[in-house]
């Protein structure tokens, strides 16, 4: 008879190890915890997202998160890393209100062999690269950071807002002028702008129009201290944000308006534009979603009609690795992650960011008409983001002058030349 079972010590051996195998636990893999900190509580979700994904590719890196209020996150930052503590990565914007300043205090990894390694800078536009590289006041030339997206400001509008109360969408400065009249005249509020919370919006809006009044090359020779804030063309926009008080262009209260105050008016829609950054767009999709569909970006108000107009951009949100962390690997292990194809449409999908993979942004990877009407802009050449390339004295000192223009307290003239006081004595200060 052919016998089904048999039991042979052999059999019985190989049941005691598995047996033994099965109740062994697996042993759990080495975890290296990777400590991020970042100034925008409100891109919590998207952060998530961001770790869930890159967790597939890296089990064995925990990436830990730590979200801030913008206002109390520089201060803190400084204060870890002036005590050699804190985090492996800091989020921020570069410039010397920024990422210089942690790059000046030797508190930063230089990327620039990872560049090589990894070719982050392949996928990124000319205007993004030539702005990557920093040599430090010790003299010392490195690529400080990875950017996950731009920003970009501009005069958003709704044509429907302009169709349904018979205004006209202006393309000059002059024409500009005329619709604050007639948007007033018709009981809207032409522009909502808010310079409150620091006067930072002031700074940003001066940065759309100086393009306009000293071209490319006289905005770099200013922020380089080879021109004057009392030069002609910066007059001339410091008088131009007057001319558009005067023709009632803003809000009651311009200068104690915080931006999210000005953003829900617009999306409210009791104004016609609003002037503010990329980083909008969720916003405005969220809480708006046919305003989202239909919103504009005004390719005008120029005030020198031989100049393109150009919109006020820098790069956005950037990664960087501080000198102390221990976890170097990992860390230039994420930074990769969120320079690459699937971190980037992340930004792009959940954050509404015009991602610094330019070339990702289309309809084709689930870019809005608005998000690809950016881009398109973009391309055609962008102005200097004076957030960027200031001494922090000079960015200060420029919040205050453009808020006492905006309330009447002070001419361009005076103002202006409060502001290159301040900026002089910086480039003449050792550092």
């Amino acid at each position: 008879m052919h016998r089904r079972f048999g039991w042979t010590p052999t059999a019985a051996l190989g049941l005691m190890l598995a047996v033994l195998i099965a109740g062994t636990p697996c042993r759990s893999i080495a975890q290296t915890v990777l400590k991020v900190w970042t100034p925008w509580p409100s891109y919590a979700d998207v952060f998530e997202k961001l770790k869930a994904e890159f967790r597939k590719t890296h089990p064995d890196i925990t990436v830990q998160t730590t979200e801030m209020p913008e206002a109390q996150y520089r201060a803190a930052v400084k204060s870890a890393l002036a005590a050699n503590a804190g985090p492996d990565i800091i989020t921020a914007v570069p410039g010397r209100t920024g990422m210089n300043f942690f790059a000046d205090a030797g508190a930063l990894v230089d990327l620039t062999p990872y560049y090589e390694k990894f070719h982050w800078a392949d996928h990124y536009p000319q205007w993004i690269t030539q702005d990557l590289t920093y040599t430090t006041k010790a003299g010392h030339k490195g690529m400080w950071v990875v950017p996950t997206h731009v920003a970009s400001l501009f005069l958003f509008y709704d044509p429907t807002f302009f169709t349904e109360h018979h205004l006209d969408v202006p393309q000059t400065f002059d024409q500009f002028l005329g619709y604050c009249k007639a948007a007033n005249a018709a009981g809207v509020i032409p522009l909502a702008f808010g310079d409150g919370g620091g006067g930072w919006m002031g700074v940003e809006y001066i940065s759309y129009l100086l393009d306009q009044t000293m071209g490319s090359a006289g905005v770099e020779a200013l922020v380089n201290g080879k021109s004057s804030w009392t030069a002609p063309g910066a007059l001339k926009a410091a008088q131009a944000l007057v001319e558009m008080n005067e023709a009632r262009c803003f809000q009651p209260g311009v200068v104690s308006t915080p931006p999210p105050t000005a953003l829900a008016l617009w999306i409210a829609g009791k104004a016609g534009m609003l002037y503010a950054g990329d980083w909008s767009f969720a916003d405005v999709q969220r809480q708006n979603p046919d305003l989202y569909g239909r919103m504009k970006l005004l390719d005008g108000q120029r005030i020198d009609q031989a100049r393109p107009m150009k919109p006020a951009s820098a790069l956005g949100d950037s990664l960087a690795i501080t000198s102390f962390s221990k976890s170097r690997d990992a860390a230039v292990a994420w930074l990769d992650f969120m320079a690459g194809q699937t971190g980037q449409l992340i930004w792009l999908h959940d954050a509404k960011r015009i991602v610094a993979r330019t070339a990702l942004n289309t309809a084709a990877n689930g870019a809005s008409a608005v998000q690809e009407e950016d881009v398109a802009l973009l391309a055609g050449g962008t102005g200097v983001d004076l957030d960027y390339p200031l001494w922090p004295q000079t960015y200060s000192a420029l919040e205050k002058a453009l808020q006492d223009v905006l309330n009447g307290s002070q001419t361009p003239q005076h103002a202006m030349a409060a502001v290159q006081a301040v900026d002089q004595s910086q480039w003449q200060a050792p550092h």
